[in-house]
C-alpha cells in the first residue's frame, strides 16, 4: 500500500512539470521569495542564563541547577545564543500552514524544516512529558500576588516586582541563603527567560508557590510549557466568531506590522536554524569558538552586530546548501514525552513526511499559494568577502578541539558608535602600532590642509556668504528664544528661568560619517543627521556670552541675551588646525576608546585625563560653537567633568544624544530609547491647557512631542516600549525617568530621594502620569499592543540606590541611573556608586562627549 502510495506520487511528479506548483504541498503563508521586512519583540531574555552563572559561580547551588533539567541551557552554545530577529523572522515568514497547531513546519531554500515539541526537546534538554492531570497551563490574575505567604517569603513585599528586581536581589544580599538564592535563580530562569510572557519579564504567583518544593519544580515538564507559550504566538490564532474568523490572514497580517511580538523561548527557533542550515552559523559576525554559556567569563551573552537581511538569502543562494528537515532527536524517559494527543489528521503533512522520508529533492516551485501583497525578494548570489570573513564560513562546520585549561577571559569591548568593531576582542602590538601610525599620519595632512586653507583664507579680499549651521536648528526652537537652565539642588528661594529644551530628540550616531568640505561648525549636524555641512539652515537663537561671569544662566540679565532673527547674517568660527596637543590627544583616546559600557567603577586612566584636561584647557577655542544658543566649546566639555557643577539642559540633552550612540544596539535589541528633557518639560509646558479640556482624547498636541512618539525607527509602541528621559523637578533637581508605556509604569531614578516626599512627587509627576496614557493612544497608535488604554501611569521611586547629597550633581548621576537601568542595573549596581565615583564618571562622560561629537569634526580616521 505504502508502494503504491510512492508510485503515485512519483507520477505525480512527472505529471506536474517543470515551473508548476504540487498543490499536494503544504500552501505557504507568504508565497515563495516574498516576505515581510517587521521587526519582532522578543519578551525572553536568554542574558539572564549567562547572569546567573556568573552571580552563583561555583557554589552548589549553581551544581544542582546544572545536574537540573535546566543544566542544558547553560551548555548551549553563546555565540549563537544573542537573539537575531532577523533570522527568527525569517522563518515565520516562511512557515507552511499545516493543521497541526503545535507543530512549525517552514522552507528554507527549497526544503521544508520542522520545528515541534520534540526538536524543542532535543534542543534545550528540558522535560516534555505530559502535564500532571490538574495542572491548568493558563496564568491566573496576580494582582493580588504581593499579598500571598509564599510570595512576600521569597519575593518580598513590593507588589510590582520584575524579574531585574530578583537578579538585583541575587547579586547585592550577601547574607542570603542558598535555598533561597536557588529559589530566586529558578524563577529568573522561567519567569525571565522559557516563559516569559510580558515585557517588562516579572515573577508569576503559581511558579512562585511551585518553586517551594525545589526538587518537585525541576520535575516539572518545563519543556512543553514553554513551548505551549511559545508555539502559540508563532502560529495562526485561534478562531473566534466575529473577532478572528480568518486565522491566516489574520496572522499575515500580524507579520506585516512593523513590529511583532514573541513571547515564550523564542531563541529555540533561531538554534533550530543554525543546526538545520549550518551554512548560516558563517554568517554570525563573531568570531568562531566553542564556548557554552557555563564557561563564558562576564554576566552576558557575546556583544556582536547584528545579523544582515541580505545575509540570509545569500546563504539560501549557496550551491549545494545542506538543509536537514528532521533534526535527529533525542528523546527522554518521560511519559508523553513529544507527543500531543490532540493532533488533526493533515494530508498534506502526510504527503510532504512520506516525500522527506522518501529523499525526495524539493524545489522552490513547488511550494503552492501564499499571500502575494509583499516585495519579491530579490536572491543575491554569495559576494566575495574578506579573506576573513571566508576562511569563517569555510570552517563553520569543523570540529573544534576540546578545551584542555580554563576558557580565556573574553572581554566584550563596547565603544562609541564611531570607532568601527574589528572582527577580534584582541589586537596585537603590530596591529595597534600600524593603526596609530596611520592615526598620526593622517592627522598630519589636516593639519597642513587646515594651515592652507587658513592661508587662503588671508589672500581673500571679498567677505564670504555665511552659513547657518544646522546645529542651530536642532539644538534651538525654531519658534522662539529659549534659555537653558541649569538646575540641581539649589536654594528653592532662587528664581528660575522657564525652561524649553530642544524639539528634536537626538538620534544615535551612524557609523558612515559624511565628509565635510568646509571649516564650518556645522559638522555636528552633519555628523548627527547626515546633512551636508554647506546646507543653510534657517534658526532663531539665541547668543550666550561666551565667558559669562555669572554661576548659573538664571542669573543672566535681559540685556546681555542677543536674539538674531532669522534673516540675521550669521558667521560660525572656523575651527582651528588641530594643534599637536590635540592630535596627541587623538591619539591617546583612540588607544583606549572607551571605558567598557557595564564598567560603574572602572579605573580611570589618570595619564589619559591629564592630558585630555591640559589639551582643552590650554586650548581654550580647540572646538568652539559661536553665536549659538548655546556655549558649546571646551569649556562646555569640561563643565561636565567639574564635581560639583551644576548642568544645564543643554548638557542633559548632549549626554543623552551621547548615551544613545553608545548603546545604540542594545536599544535596537531590547526596544529602549534614551530622548531629549523636552519630553518632559514639554508635557509639563501644555498640561494647563490639557487639564482644563473636557474631552481630552481631542486634545491637539504639540507638533514637536508627536515628534518625538513618532521619531523614524524610534516610534513608541513599535519600535520602543521603554522610554528613558530626564526630567528636572522645580528647576532645582534632575531625576531619571524609566516609562514602560505597555505597563503604564514609570520608575524614578532620584539621587536625592529625600529632598521630596512621596506627596511632593506626586505633584511634580501628574502632568507625566496623566497625559501620557492620552499622548500614547493618540499617536503611537497602540492598539496591537499591551496598552492599559487612558488609565493614569503610576510610579514608583527605586530604592537601595546610592544617595548623592553633594549639590551639582544629580544631573550626571541620574543619566548614570538611566544608563545602569537600561542594562539591567548590572554589578556593582547603582547602589556601589560613591562619591569617587561620581568624580570619576563626569571626567569619563566628558571625554566620550568630545570623542562623540569633537573628533568627527576634525576628521580624525577610525581604525578600519
Amino acid at each position: 500500500m505504502k508502494s503504491c502510495f510512492h508510485l503515485r506520487s512519483y507520477h505525480l511528479h512527472v505529471l506536474v512539470g517543470n515551473n508548476k506548483p504540487d498543490h499536494l504541498l503544504p500552501p505557504r503563508l507568504f508565497a515563495t521569495d516574498r516576505a515581510p521586512s517587521g521587526r519582532i519583540n522578543i519578551y525572553s531574555k536568554p542574558d539572564l542564563l549567562a547572569f546567573i552563572q556568573h552571580a552563583l559561580r561555583n557554589t552548589k547551588e549553581l551544581q544542582y541547577i546544572k545536574d537540573s533539567c535546566f543544566g542544558k541551557l547553560f551548555e548551549l552554545p553563546a555565540r549563537q545564543c544573542p537573539a537575531s530577529c532577523k533570522i527568527i523572522h525569517t522563518f515565520l515568514t516562511r512557515q507552511l500552514i499545516v493543521e497541526d497547531k503545535h507543530t512549525l513546519w517552514s522552507v528554507f531554500g527549497s526544503d521544508p524544516i520542522r520545528f515541534g515539541l520534540q526538536e524543542f526537546g532535543t534542543i534545550t534538554g528540558l522535560p516534555c512529558g505530559d502535564f500532571p492531570a490538574d495542572y491548568n497551563t493558563e496564568l491566573e490574575d496576580k494582582s493580588k500576588a504581593h499579598k500571598d505567604p509564599d510570595w512576600i517569603k521569597l519575593i518580598g513585599k513590593k507588589r510590582f516586582t520584575t524579574i531585574a528586581d530578583l537578579r538585583h536581589k541575587l547579586e547585592t544580599e550577601t547574607t542570603m541563603p542558598g535555598k533561597k538564592k536557588l529559589r530566586l535563580a529558578l524563577i529568573i530562569i522561567v519567569d525571565g527567560v522559557l516563559i516569559a510572557h510580558q515585557q517588562t519579564p516579572r515573577p508569576t504567583l503559581k511558579y512562585v508557590k511551585m518553586v517551594q518544593d525545589v526538587d518537585a519544580f525541576c520535575l516539572h515538564p518545563w519543556g512543553r510549557e514553554s513551548f505551549l507559550k511559545t508555539i502559540t504566538c508563532m502560529k495562526p490564532p485561534k478562531f473566534i466568531p466575529l473577532k478572528c474568523e480568518d486565522p491566516i490572514a489574520k496572522l499575515v497580517d500580524l507579520l506585516k506590522q512593523e513590529t511583532f511580538r514573541l513571547k515564550g523561548f523564542s531563541l529555540s527557533l533561531q538554534l533550530l536554524a543554525f543546526q538545520a542550515v549550518p551554512e548560516l552559523q558563517s554568517i554570525i559576525p563573531a568570531p568562531l569558538d566553542s564556548l557554552s554559556i557555563i564557561q563564558l567569563e562576564e554576566p552576558h551573552l557575546p556583544v556582536y552586530p547584528k545579523i544582515s537581511y541580505l545575509d540570509i538569502p545569500r546563504v539560501e543562494a549557496v550551491e549545494n546548501l545542506a538543509v536537514t528537515s528532521l533534526i535527529p532527536i533525542q528523546s527522554q524517559p518521560q511519559p508523553g514525552w513529544g507527543v500531543w494527543h490532540d493532533v488533526v489528521a493533515d494530508k498534506r503533512l502526510t504527503y510532504m513526511e512520506n516525500l522527506i522520508a522518501n529523499h525526495h529533492p524539493f524545489k522552490k516551485h513547488l511550494w503552492p499559494g501564499g499571500d502575494t501583497s509583499t516585495p519579491i525578494l530579490i536572491h543575491k548570489p554569495p559576494l566575495e568577502e574578506p579573506e576573513t570573513r571566508r576562511q569563517v564560513s569555510k570552517n563553520a562546520l569543523r570540529p573544534r578541539k576540546p578545551l584542555n585549561k580554563p576558557p580565556p577571559c573574553r572581554k566584550q569591548r563596547r565603544i562609541s558608535n564611531y570607532f568601527l568593531r574589528t572582527g577580534s576582542t584582541s589586537n596585537s602590538n603590530d596591529q595597534m602600532m600600524e593603526r596609530l601610525s596611520k592615526v598620526s599620519s593622517e592627522v598630519s595632512k589636516l593639519r597642513k590642509e587646515f594651515r592652507l586653507m587658513r592661508q587662503l583664507n588671508k589672500r581673500k579680499k571679498s567677505r564670504t556668504h555665511s552659513k547657518r549651521s544646522a546645529f542651530h536648528s536642532l539644538i534651538g526652537s525654531p519658534h522662539k528664544p529659549q534659555l537653558s537652565h541649569r538646575g540641581c539642588q539649589t536654594d528653592p528661594t532662587e528664581h528660575s528661568t522657564d525652561d524649553v529644551p530642544n524639539e528634536t530628540s537626538p538620534a544615535p550616531m551612524e557609523e558612515d560619517h559624511p565628509e565635510c568640505t568646509s571649516p564650518v561648525v556645522s559638522q555636528y549636524a552633519a555628523q548627527l543627521y547626515g546633512q551636508p555641512s554647506g546646507e543653510s539652515t534657517p534658526f532663531h537663537t539665541t547668543h550666550l556670552p561666551t565667558e559669562p561671569e555669572q554661576t548659573t544662566p538664571e542669573n543672566l540679565s535681559d540685556e546681555e541675551v542677543v536674539e538674531l532673527s532669522d534673516s540675521s547674517p550669521v558667521k560660525p568660527t572656523p575651527r582651528h588646525p588641530p594643534s599637536d596637543e590635540e592630535c596627541k590627544l587623538a591619539e591617546e583616546l583612540f588607544k583606549c576608546p572607551s571605558i567598557p559600557a557595564l564598567a560603574l567603577i572602572a579605573p580611570l586612566p589618570q595619564q589619559q585625563w591629564d592630558l585630555f584636561h591640559a589639551t582643552l584647557t590650554t586650548n581654550t577655542q580647540a572646538f568652539h560653537i559661536t553665536p549659538s544658543q548655546f556655549d558649546f566649546s571646551n569649556r562646555f566639555i569640561l563643565e561636565i567633568a567639574q564635581p560639583q557643577k551644576w548642568v544645564t539642559t543643554f548638557h542633559m540633552e548632549i549626554l543623552m544624544y551621547m548615551l544613545a550612540g553608545r548603546h545604540r544596539e542594545l536599544l535596537d535589541r531590547e526596544k529602549l530609547a534614551f530622548t531629549t528633557p523636552y519630553l518632559a518639560s514639554g508635557i509639563q509646558e501644555v498640561f494647563k491647557g490639557f487639564k482644563i479640556l473636557a474631552r481630552k482624547d481631542r486634545f491637539k498636541w504639540d507638533t514637536r512631542l508627536t515628534e518625538l512618539v513618532l521619531q523614524p525607527g524610534k516610534k513608541w509602541m513599535e519600535d520602543v516600549f521603554t522610554i528613558y528621559t530626564p526630567m528636572i523637578w522645580e528647576d532645582r533637581h534632575w531625576v531619571g525617568l524609566a516609562i514602560n508605556l505597555d505597563m503604564g509604569y514609570v520608575e524614578i531614578l532620584d539621587p536625592l530621594p529625600t529632598l521630596y516626599g512621596d506627596n511632593k512627587v506626586q505633584k511634580l509627576m501628574d502632568p507625566i502620569l496623566t497625559s501620557l496614557p492620552y499622548l500614547v493612544k493618540k499617536v503611537a497608535k497602540p492598539q496591537q499592543t499591551q496598552f492599559r488604554r487612558l488609565k493614569p501611569f503610576h510610579w514608583e521611586r527605586i530604592t537601595g540606590s546610592y544617595i548623592n547629597e553633594r549639590s551639582g550633581d544629580c544631573g550626571p548621576v541620574s543619566i548614570k541611573f538611566m544608563e545602569l537601568h537600561s542594562h539591567g542595573d548590572p554589578l556593582p549596581h547603582m547602589s556601589g556608586i560613591t562619591d569617587g565615583t561620581v568624580d570619576d564618571l563626569r571626567k569619563q562622560y566628558a571625554m566620550d562627549v568630545y570623542k562623540t561629537i569633537v573628533l568627527p569634526s576634525y576628521h580624525v580616521p577610525t581604525f578600519p
